[in-house]
């Protein structure tokens, strides 16, 4: 069986906190066949030594590597999160481009690719994640990968016409076109990269049979798929953390001061895109048009920064 290599930003190591979405379904996916974690170990240091550092558990090996503080700053504070991030959220008035940042970005995929390359097999089932890493692949197949890549990316695609508003947008995005199967969340996801193939790449739909996967050909013949595949969590797992949680005094006095209301709840990070005042203004309608729920319901928001 082919051996399954997971690279994401950021690599979630036994004994971390792991409630965030991505971290959850990769390590669900991971344990089913076992396989590799590769990416950042979230140390930022003053000089990065190159060095990586590995570690085994439950038939996953988790190979990490430092940045340097320069580095992260540009790629992850800068790049990914101060113009991709709004970018990708449909948010034009919020991107900040900045060539030096942008030039972070592609050196620390440089840097990944360069650490990761060696370790390959040709067999292997390389699944890179995430904005932060839209490069990698192209930048793997540089180095020699001819197995099969794939990309998942777990925010929103905009308009090809927004997607175009990125300073270098042609020499960013048709980096995702050396993946050969692309996933994204919804069939509109993939309507709209699909778009963005077509009007500024000159590549051409040939297999449109399914709105959910839908392959493409580029102009030189090269050829890969695009699909939605909503990402899901482990119910069990929740299911069973939830019974657990009842046991502890923290639930039980949470229960007991609710009396007979009804609690409601959200759990976001404290992000422009979660639509955090939108949720509470929307709570506000509802209790205005619903009058005989008030008292009876209570919208607890959970947000960390």
């Amino acid at each position: 069986m082919s051996r399954l290599v997971v690279v994401s930003n950021r690599v979630a190591l036994p004994g971390e906190h792991r409630a965030g979405g991505l971290a959850v379904g990769l390590l669900s996916a991971l344990k089913e066949r076992g396989g590799i974690w590769f990416g950042w170990s979230g140390k930022s240091v003053r000089e990065a030594s190159g060095e990586l550092h590995e570690q085994a558990e439950d038939g996953i090996r988790y190979v990490t590597m430092d940045l340097s503080r320069a580095d992260h700053d540009s790629y992850y504070n800068g790049f990914a999160n101060r113009t991709l991030w709004p970018l990708l959220h449909f948010r034009l008035d919020l991107v900040d481009y900045d060539r030096a940042t942008r030039e972070g970005y592609r050196r620390v995929n440089a840097l990944f690719a360069d650490k990761l390359a060696p370790r390959l097999r040709e067999d292997d089932i390389v699944w890179i994640h995430d904005y932060h890493l839209i490069p990698l692949g192209a930048l793997l197949r540089e180095r020699g990968f001819g197995g099969r890549l794939g990309f998942f990316l777990h925010v929103p695609v905009p308009s090809a016409d927004v997607l175009s508003a990125l300073p270098d947008h042609a020499r960013l995005f048709p980096q995702l076109y050396s993946y050969d199967l692309i996933g994204l969340q919804t069939r509109r996801d993939v309507a709209r990269l699909g778009d963005y193939v077509q009007l500024y790449s000159d590549g051409r739909a040939v297999d449109t049979t399914s709105p959910e996967l839908r392959m493409f050909e580029l102009p030189g013949g090269r050829r890969f798929r695009i699909g939605a595949f909503p990402i899901g969590i482990d119910t069990a797992l929740i299911a069973r953390q939830a019974r657990a949680a009842m046991a502890r005094p923290v639930v039980r006095d949470l229960r007991a001061s609710l009396r007979e209301r009804k609690l409601a709840i959200g759990v976001d990070r404290l992000d422009y895109s979660k639509g955090l005042p939108e949720r509470f203004h929307g709570f506000e309608r509802y209790l205005e048009r619903h009058p005989d729920q008030r008292g009876s319901l209570t919208y607890l928001q959970i947000a960390p920064v």
